[in-house]
């Protein structure tokens, strides 16, 4: 959704699922020593510490220290290998460690779990010649792939196996692999049950570098088995994480019961909530199927409450689409689909037969996650929508979080389910498609086709931002791994302004005049001037304002996340919620077409002791899936009220933030600053609010004052009863 909070979460999501390879590129000539005062503003600047060379994957602010914050990533020596693992060093996904003299790989963020201990690690098998082991009669495999000649290198990365049920009532499963990204592929890959190999395949090397297959495995004993698939080359093997599934019959263990409904008291399994303290790990849960026989209700007024929600969720998250109270929301957009082009610049070049095509970011949430109830269906291919991943187009198979979606429909008569196109790292594309008639025409006739297969309601275009340049090569670039396949260099050019309006105009023209097309756009001011609102805005149902990240990491001093007014200490005179709606107005755009974003989400700085503060930056600060950036619920459940962290309400803001006597700053969003901004909604006559993103307010506290304040004629009567003068009165 924004530059900062939508990278990094995406990266979490996906690093969730994959084990992702970092190739990182030797610098010619010895780096400069890092230099604690000095900010790095370009990705991929290589500096050194202690002997050890670092790439910075983004912005580095003064202060951010290689080795312990997640901005730099250390880059692995040739001769020697991995360095050994420190406790205090951030790991991304892919990133190596030695301990006790054993390799491992993280498989996603981790900071302090030790390896050999933690989930995260991954181990790395030592080079070995794979022994020979008859094929048994009661499983087999398929395999589509093709022979060829092995290359020597280095060992393949480690696979990954896609999700499987962890209790399975059948004797037979299909065992789906992947390797997203090696430098040398694997010539052979081979299935383990219990630590015996059962059946292998033999895999093409011809080009690429990513692999995949499938084993079917049949005739499973009752009981719980250990999978693994391990990649093989002439260098040696590599097992993927294992994945352990029970088998259970009528005789091993009794019929199981109906997963109940998800509730609002899942807990969090950490260990820490102070100044730094650990990163949120969700308990796993079972897929949970959305029930539309029981229908729900719709909200008691007549404005819009949008809900956006990443096909993510489902993974560290464990926020799934039966989890959404729909009664809180008119409209749920599903974030986030790519645009494609031959012209932009990104890891790997877009086919030619995808140019000015809508891409899935994310094939396996959106459409092959198996909840119950899902079945497998004839493959019917949904034309013209590429998925960059696959290298083929999108499949539907009636399975999926899309599909979950829609059966929220079903259950909540009244809401609407939106396709949003675009986010920080996928809109480098919009530029080059706007620019070209033909591409255009193509693109839109692409939107048709996805809204058509998926069932969607329209189409949400989040293009950030036109006349401004967004993502960088150096970002790209500083990635190294699959996951920068999917971003985008975001350069503008003049004709933006007019070819925003045309890109627009060309949907609404395509959709017609009964689906939904709306817009997400920045608050600041200089963005919101450069658009051409008279044209633009007539073409729209609802302009939704990304009325956040006014201030955070970048920022000279500790500023607000979403002040809803001017206060002493802003830095910029124009940052904050008032000002962006009133140059909004004043463009032209009706104040019913304006929706207010409200953030599920807070930003946290190390050092700050109170706001207009000096501080150190995200990376030794507090967060809930990365450093820098809280969800509302994780700042109830863990910070407010505990640990030191002090209540403070900013009279001119008004707004709340969490302060700590030892350093440490949090600002955010809670029930006393949404009723404020719920309220504004209502006395500026605007259409309504949206929330980034919906499983941040996952108790709907937040959600839930914004319908109560919609819903009643005196929106006074709507304060909650936990707001004074100053904020919150009570932190229960």
């Amino acid at each position: 959704m924004t530059k900062k909070s939508f990278k990094a979460v995406m990266i979490g999501a996906l690093l969730a699922s994959t084990a992702l390879c970092s190739s990182l590129a030797s610098a010619q000539t010895a780096p400069s020593e890092w230099n604690p005062t000095v900010a790095y503003p370009s990705a991929g600047t290589i500096v050194q510490k202690n002997g050890v060379q670092y790439k910075n994957k983004w912005y580095a602010n003064a202060g951010e220290q290689p080795g312990v914050s997640d901005v730099w990533a250390e880059i692995e020596n040739a001769q020697t290998g991995p360095a050994e693992w420190k406790k205090v060093k951030v790991y991304n996904g892919g990133e190596k460690a030695v301990w006790n003299g054993i390799t491992y790989q993280a498989k996603w963020w981790t900071q302090g779990e030790e390896p050999g201990t933690a989930a995260v690690w991954a181990k790395i098998a030592e080079a070995t010649t794979p022994t020979s082991t008859p094929q048994t009669t009661t499983q087999s495999t398929t395999s589509t792939t093709t022979s060829s000649s092995t290359s020597v290198g280095s060992k393949p990365a480690a696979p990954q196996i896609a999700w499987i049920s962890p209790q399975i009532s059948q004797p037979d499963v299909d065992v789906k692999w992947n390797i997203w990204w090696t430098q040398d592929l694997a010539s052979k890959a081979d299935l383990k049950v219990n630590g015996v190999v059962v059946n292998s395949a033999t895999l093409s090397t011809t080009s690429g570098n990513a692999q995949s297959g499938q084993f079917k495995l049949t005739g499973l004993k009752a009981g719980a088995h250990s999978l693994v698939v391990s990649a093989c080359n002439a260098a040696g093997c590599v097992d993927s994480p294992a994945v352990s599934v029970t088998y259970q019959t009528a005789t091993t263990a009794p019929a199981p019961t109906t997963t109940p409904a998800p509730t609002t008291t899942n807990t969090a399994s950490t260990t820490a909530t102070g100044s730094t303290g650990s990163l949120l790990t969700m308990p796993f849960r079972d897929k949970v199927a959305v029930d539309p026989s029981v229908k729900g209700p719709a909200p008691a007024h007549n404005k819009v409450v949008v809900g956006y929600y990443t096909n993510y969720s489902v993974y560290g998250r464990q926020f799934q689409p039966a989890d959404i109270d729909g009664s809180k929301y008119t409209i749920i957009q599903v974030a986030f689909f790519a645009p494609l082009s031959v012209n932009q610049k990104s890891k790997n070049p877009v086919p030619m037969d995808a140019d000015a095509l809508i891409a899935s970011t994310d094939n396996w949430a959106d459409v092959g996650i198996a909840f119950p109830g899902d079945k497998w269906v004839d493959g019917k291919p949904l034309t013209k929508v590429w998925s960059e991943a696959d290298k083929k187009f999108l499949v539907q198979e009636g399975k999926g979080v899309l599909r979950q979606l829609q059966l929220l429909k079903q259950k909540y008569p009244h809401l609407k389910v939106v396709a949003s196109v675009g986010g920080w790292s996928r809109s480098g594309a919009f530029t080059h498609i706007a620019a070209d008639d033909a591409k255009l025409k193509r693109f839109a006739e692409s939107a048709v086709e996805l809204v058509t297969a998926f069932g969607f309601d329209g189409i949400d275009i989040d293009w950030e931002f036109p006349g401004f340049d967004g993502a960088s090569q150096g970002e790209i670039d500083a990635i190294g791994d699959s996951y920068g396949n999917w971003w985008q260099v975001t350069q503008s050019r003049a004709q933006d302004r007019e070819n925003y309006t045309k890109l627009l105009t060309a949907l609404r023209n395509a959709l017609g005049k009964d689906r939904k097309l709306t817009v997400a756009i920045g608050a600041g001011v200089d963005k919101i001037k450069f658009i051409d609102w008279k044209n633009t805005a007539p073409q729209l149902d609802f302009v939704q304002v990304m009325s956040y990240d006014y201030g955070g990491s970048w920022s000279n001093t500790a500023q607000h996340n979403a002040p809803l007014y001017n206060y002493a200490l802003n830095e910029a005179k124009n940052d904050y919620i008032d000002a962006s709606i009133k140059t909004l107005k004043e463009a032209g755009v009706p104040a019913e077409k304006i929706v207010l974003g409200l953030g599920a989400y807070g930003r946290t700085l190390g050092g700050a002791k109170d706001i207009g503060q000096a501080h150190t930056g995200a990376s030794g600060a507090p967060g809930t899936w990365e450093r820098g950036v809280v969800d509302y619920f994780d700042v109830k459940d863990r910070f407010l009220g505990k640990d030191g962290w002090q209540y403070k309400w900013d009279k001119e803001a008004r707004v709340p933030y969490l302060v700590k006597d030892s350093g440490g700053f949090i600002s955010f969003d809670d029930v006393c600053s949404i009723y404020e901004k719920s309220k504004y909604v209502v006395d500026q006559n605007l259409g309504g609010g949206m929330f980034w993103e919906v499983s941040g307010d996952r108790k709907n506290e937040l959600s839930g004052v914004v319908n109560a304040t919609f819903a009643v004629k005196d929106p006074a009567s709507a304060k909650p009863a936990t707001c004074g003068d100053n904020g919150l009165v009570s932190f229960k």
